[in-house]
Formats: structure tokens, C-alpha cells, sequence
């Protein structure tokens, strides 16, 4: 399942193969979390909404942070340039 979220950038989840309250349990999450699920649903949330939504954003943010790591040379090469010669085309800002 993971495969299918890294290879559609996240807009297909594991969360969509499974019915509400599957993928806690497929994950093993039930035994650990469910005093936390159960009080999430008694509030009339979706445990297992979030927990899909939390994954996706612990995704995403790796994604970022290793796109950062593997680009930091070609960043900190921009970075200098601009302030050695400032920004391009900065005489034409409004602000």
C-alpha cells in the first residue's frame, strides 16, 4: 500500500482500500489505540480519518525534507548568488 501512496503522490492512500475501522486493524492498531479511537468516535470524529491524514502529512513532510537534503548544495548555491547580486529584476518590485 505504501507503493501505490509513494507512486501517486499521496492522492491514493491505503485508507481508500479499506472500509472505516480496516486499516486500524490491518496496522495493528486497534489493540494499542483503541481507548483513543473509541473516545475520538464518542466525540463524533473519525480515528481512522486522522490517522490516514497524519500519515499523509508525516509523507509529505519526509518527501520535503529529503528533497531539501539532496538539493542543499544547488540552495545554498542560489542563496549566495542572490545576495551577492541581489534579487533579479528587484528594480521592477512594487514593494
Amino acid at each position: 500500500m505504501e507503493a501505490v501512496a509513494r507512486a501517486t503522490g499521496g492522492a491514493v492512500t491505503a485508507g481508500d482500500f479499506f472500509p472505516s475501522g480496516e486499516l486500524a486493524r490491518t496496522y495493528g492498531l486497534a489493540e494499542t489505540q483503541a481507548p483513543l479511537a473509541a473516545e475520538a468516535r464518542a466525540l463524533g470524529l473519525d480515528p481512522d480519518a486522522i490517522a490516514a491524514k497524519a500519515i499523509q502529512d508525516a509523507i509529505r513532510a519526509e518527501k520535503a525534507r529529503r528533497w531539501q537534503e539532496e538539493n542543499r548544495a544547488a540552495l545554498d548555491a542560489q542563496n549566495a548568488w542572490i545576495e551577492k547580486h541581489g534579487l533579479p529584476l528587484a528594480k521592477h518590485r512594487m514593494f
